[in-house]
């Protein structure tokens, strides 16, 4: 079947020329094509070369009634669809109505025609086709678009991860000859050289610190690999993969007991590592650090929550503090790629949960997490 026409088309199907006339003198005005068809294998013909909104079926012809024509479009997978509406003079019989309504009808009009009853009938079907062409023409449009998106997320993440892994290698090599440099000639340099030689070296680790942060934003366009979660375990592996900052910090990490649940483990520990790891770095200067983690069940859904003493944040910019690259601190005086919290709340929504913060200035901060058990 060709490609559908801008206008929607009716059909028309009649042995006699007068009826066919006389029908489109009915239908003038309406927005659409009439097409005429003089006999049985004519109308089936016209059917494979267009769309058509809806098809006006004459029931007694002369080789191949209308009730054979119907039975034929019905059997076709590329006519089936086309609504069909019978225009005869014969009595309406209850054995003729279920005889039509059986090949596949949805309709019967009797001569003679009421020419109000008609119109509104034919426009019915043209509405509904333009609107069924409308969603098709929607629906390809949104398939395209997820095309392109999983094309774009794809090339995303594989430009993400060849510039992590490429940039890193540099990275790691100049912050290596910079500690170098600065354990052969630090001691012996100036003020001012060895000021230059300290921002290098916190440039290159904000640079890594950044690329990992990227990279882990980026793996988390891949689906979500649901299994059983044990999070106490999780988490003794959290304490154990930030022990070396833990114990330079003095932070008292402090784990209650926490359930299972279905998630993402590569997900799950990202979440918590990056819950704790900003804990313990917005801390005020004169405390040491704690950090509290424990959960609670509601209903289907288990909320953690990560409690700090740090120095808060300020109602007016929690509401944004989940934006990607949004910083409330200079990076003298706080490290950071700004995307930590941005991946936590991602990682919640894509487990059908929540996250939300509550917190007062200088009186530490309470993250909480709540994801179905």
């Amino acid at each position: 079947m060709t490609d559908a026409p801008t206008r929607p088309a009716v059909l028309l199907v009649d042995d006699v020329e007068a009826n066919l006339v006389a029908v489109e003198a009915l239908l003038g005005g309406i927005n659409c094509d009439l097409v005429r068809a003089g006999s049985g294998n004519e109308a089936l013909k016209q059917l494979l070369r267009r769309e058509f909104a809806v098809m006006l079926l004459d029931v007694q012809m002369p080789e191949m009634d209308g009730y054979e024509v119907a039975k034929y479009a019905r059997d076709n997978p590329q006519t089936r669809d086309v609504p069909i509406i019978f225009l005869t003079a014969m009595h309406g019989s209850e054995e003729n109505m279920l005889r039509g309504y059986g090949t596949g009808a949805v309709d019967f009009l009797f001569k003679p025609i009421n020419p109000h009853v008609l119109r509104g009938k034919v426009q019915v079907f043209l509405d509904l086709y333009l609107g069924r062409r409308r969603l098709t023409d929607e629906i390809a449009a949104h398939e395209k678009t997820l095309v392109d998106l999983r094309m774009a997320n794809s090339a995303l993440r594989h430009f993400t991860n060849a510039a992590s892994h490429d940039l890193r290698e540099p990275l790691r090599a100049i912050n290596g000859f910079l500690e170098a440099l600065s354990d052969e000639v630090g001691t012996s340099l100036e003020e001012q050289p060895r000021d230059y030689l300290d921002r290098s070296r916190k440039a290159a680790n904000r640079m890594v610190s950044l690329l990992d942060s990227l990279l882990v934003y980026a793996r988390l366009q891949s689906p979500v690999a649901f299994q059983e979660v044990d999070c106490q375990g999780l988490f003794e592996q959290v304490r154990t993969d930030l022990g070396t900052r833990l114990a330079a910090s003095k932070t008292e990490l402090v784990v209650g007991k926490l359930p299972s649940l279905r998630g993402d483990p590569n997900r799950l520990y990202q979440l918590f590592l990056n819950l704790v790891s900003n804990a313990m770095k917005f801390h005020k200067a004169d405390d040491v650090p704690r950090v509290s983690v424990s959960a609670e069940r509601h209903d289907h859904d288990v909320v953690f929550c990560v409690e700090d003493n740090g120095i808060g944040v300020d109602p007016k910019f929690q509401s944004a503090i989940f934006d990607p690259f949004r910083r409330l601190h200079a990076r003298t005086e706080y490290e950071g790629s700004g995307l930590g919290l941005t991946i936590c709340q991602q990682i919640v929504e894509q487990h059908g949960g929540k996250m939300w913060l509550e917190s007062e200035v200088g009186r530490g901060s309470r993250f909480y997490a709540m994801l179905p058990a």
